[in-house]
């Protein structure tokens, strides 16, 4: 047998009678069928038809924070677990590195949002946050993070809510 999509060369699976194979194993003749599926295929038609739900489509991760330092490793590790309390889906960039390098990570894997807790936002008790659909970032308090990133999450960037700092 064999699974055939119209306009699609190829198969997305196909099967049949393994009765000889089974036999060459065990000794014996042994009745068998069996079939395989092309994942990667299906989901290319399924990508091509648009059958996947929004909130598939949209990214594995709402929210990366970042690693500013060594020192500051598990501040940001908290900060994570406060977002994921608010139900958001968050990634920690591995280990402190360049700024620049975390945020060209953060949007390699359609990361929408990016917070930032570096030094001085520790200390006034904030975090900055950046939008990386549009771009533009907010410091807000660090309170109030999860909350605003949940607003937005699934939304389009509004330029009115998150405005460039000069």
């Amino acid at each position: 047998m064999e699974i055939a999509v119209p306009d699609l060369a190829g198969s997305l699976g196909g099967g049949g009678r393994y009765d000889n194979l089974i036999g060459m194993f065990l000794g014996r003749d042994v009745p068998a069928c069996g079939f395989s599926l092309g994942l990667e295929r299906i989901i290319v038609v399924m990508t091509e038809r648009n059958m996947f739900p929004v909130e598939i489509t949209r990214g594995a991760v709402d929210v990366m924070v970042t690693i500013w330092n060594h020192e500051t490793r598990n501040h940001s590790l908290a900060l994570a677990a406060e977002l994921r309390r608010a139900g958001l889906r968050v990634d920690v960039y591995p280990e402190a590195d360049k700024i620049g390098k975390q945020f060209k990570y953060a949007s390699s894997r359609s990361v929408p949002f990016v917070v930032v807790l570096g030094d001085d936002e520790r200390a006034r008790g904030e975090v900055a946050i950046k939008d990386l659909r549009s771009g533009d970032q907010k410091s807000i308090s660090r309170a109030d993070a999860p909350e605003f990133i949940a607003q937005r999450v699934s939304s389009e960037p509004r330029t009115e809510d998150l405005e460039p700092e000069s």
